[in-house]
């Protein structure tokens, strides 16, 4: 009877500290998970307040300057894009940071680690032709990788496709009136 009674508590014991160790791994599981979350939630937080604060700068530069900078390389793939010119969104795989901008920017990212340009634009644009100088408002600004008096330019040589490159031939279609 001895015998029996041990192996039913040596089993009761097993059974019991196979519980505590499912109970102490799901509970460390799930601290990882939310500490994941967190990372996530902060490495969103950090490119959005880089990014604006790039914006701010641009801004309160004189106008006709030009900042460029690059968005950080990260070891998660994330994207950052504006949307109708006054959202600055930022993805991180599920998550998702909107911010709104308290002025308005027109143009697209470049991915992170090339070169994005932001111009501060007055809208004075010289004729090519005529080698005048005027003012358009479509040229006035913030445009992220866009120079939007080269795209007037290019529109009043009436040389769009040799005077600009491929890529800022897109770019021009895409955010501006002109080309």
């Amino acid at each position: 009877m001895k015998r029996a009674q041990s192996a039913v508590e040596f089993v009761i014991l097993v059974s019991f500290m196979f519980f505590v160790f499912i109970v102490f791994f799901f509970s460390i599981q799930s601290q990882i998970i939310d500490r994941s979350v967190q990372v996530e939630r902060e490495t969103m937080a950090s490119v959005h307040s880089f990014v604006r604060q790039q914006f701010i700068v641009a801004r309160s530069t004189p106008t006709d300057f030009v900042l460029s900078f690059q968005l950080p390389s990260l070891s998660q793939q994330y994207e950052a894009q504006l949307d109708d010119s006054f959202e600055l969104i930022i993805s991180l795989e599920d998550e998702t940071y909107v911010d709104f901008l308290p002025f308005s920017i027109t143009g697209s990212f470049n991915p992170p680690g090339e070169v994005n340009r932001i111009y501060h634009l007055s809208g004075e644009v010289i004729h090519p032709i005529l080698n005048t100088s005027f003012y358009h408002s479509d040229a006035a600004g913030l445009f992220l990788n866009i120079d939007a008096r080269k795209c007037f330019r290019a529109q009043l040589s009436f040389n769009c496709d040799t005077y600009l490159m491929p890529e800022q031939l897109d770019a021009c279609r895409v955010y501006t009136s002109f080309c």
